[in-house]
């Protein structure tokens, strides 16, 4: 049987937390963030890590496309290309798409018989619903 190709390119973990602190950093009005800095930033993550590491990941994510790099002397600034918002969306879609088989109340389903969603949460969606309908 024939696999079928991916449009979406998730992330690894690895990957994830490096695209997540450079997020953080443009949240708080980075434009761009060096290596060094995501590392300090963020010591219980990504200042795990060793500074080739970091590197290591971001050239990955600027080859996937996640990330621009601009030259500044011999230092490198990221930032994002991809925003947050667009990133999750794109990966909910893939995993309701591949995962939960197209089903987002199979989605529903798991969330609610894993305990990971609230009546806070139900509420959202009630409004979120209610407006779309609107």
């Amino acid at each position: 049987m024939a696999r079928r190709k991916r449009a979406f390119n998730r992330m690894p973990d690895a990957e994830l937390l490096v695209m997540q602190g450079i997020w953080d950093e443009e949240a708080k009005g980075a434009v761009t963030v060096r290596a060094s800095e995501l590392i300090d930033a963020n010591p219980d993550t990504i200042g795990q890590q060793k500074l080739t590491t970091v590197l290591t990941l971001l050239t990955r994510l600027t080859e996937r496309g996640y990330v621009k790099v601009e030259k500044m002397g011999r230092s490198n600034l990221y930032s994002s290309a991809i925003s947050e918002a667009d990133y999750r969306k794109l990966a909910t879609q893939d995993f309701v798409r591949n995962v939960c088989r197209q089903s987002t109340g199979s989605l529903l389903s798991a969330l609610v018989a894993g305990g990971l969603i609230e009546n806070e949460d139900i509420d959202e969606l009630r409004t979120m619903v209610n407006q779309e309908e609107e």
